[in-house]
């Protein structure tokens, strides 16, 4: 009961503005997994911490790439019941990231590590043809006619009713957090977190509040 109770703080101070329905949403949910995750979850690579709740979803790993191999390289991938934006405020307290930092990996000595960089990409509200077909070119290159559509309004409509967003009717799409490290062997290691939103359902319609957490970590040079 403590546990869940801390769980519950955290998401109440990451959100502290919320709107009443998106909060204690978003809390119930957490707080439903964050025994089992916060029990049993054990992290690959410790520099690279994973939010209570998340869920390995080994079916989006690459086989080749899958895991960790002999080279010190990762590819992970998990979803969790959350949305961007709670989720950066989550790494922001947890890594301190800088936004859009300059890394300079040029001057790196063993065991040196960079600033941690991160970078967000905002939802567009372009229309969208949904159509399977309708990116195929037709007889005398006509375009054909779009049967469905993925409307803009739709989708800040579902995102406004659901989550709190940045100034100027903004929502994230995706965040990146990447830094870089020296081996003891000199190699440089790239590190890099992505958070995707996969929350929106195909029609723009309606916002479930999903994520995808990718976690990669490779040698890039030396």
């Amino acid at each position: 009961m403590l546990r869940e109770v801390a769980v519950l703080d955290t998401v109440q101070t990451l959100v502290p503005r919320c709107r009443p329905v998106w909060s204690a949403t978003l809390a119930a949910t957490i707080v439903a997994f964050a025994p089992l995750a916060l029990a049993a979850q054990k992290w690959t690579d410790p520099t690279m911490p994973l939010p209570p709740g998340t869920i390995r979803e080994r079916g989006l790993e690459p086989a080749a790439a899958a895991g960790e191999g002999p080279d010190g390289a990762m590819f992970q991938v998990y979803r969790v019941g959350a949305p961007v934006e709670m989720l950066l405020g989550w790494y922001q307290r947890r890594l301190s990231p800088t936004a859009d930092a300059v890394q300079d990996t040029a001057r790196l000595k063993p065991g040196d590590v960079t600033l941690i960089r991160y970078h967000l990409t905002y939802h567009s509200f372009d229309d969208q043809c949904a159509d399977s077909a309708a990116s195929a070119s037709a007889p005398n290159d006509a375009a054909p006619a779009c049967k469905r559509w993925r409307r803009g309004v739709d989708k800040r409509r579902a995102l406004d009713n659901s989550r709190i967003g940045f100034g100027g009717g903004k929502w994230i799409e995706r965040f990146t957090l990447t830094w870089f490290s020296r081996g003891d062997k000199g190699e440089l290691v790239r590190r890099q977190i992505e958070v995707r939103d996969t929350g929106m359902s195909d029609n723009w319609q309606h916002d479930r509040l999903r994520s995808q957490i990718t976690l990669e970590r490779g040698v890039v040079g030396q």
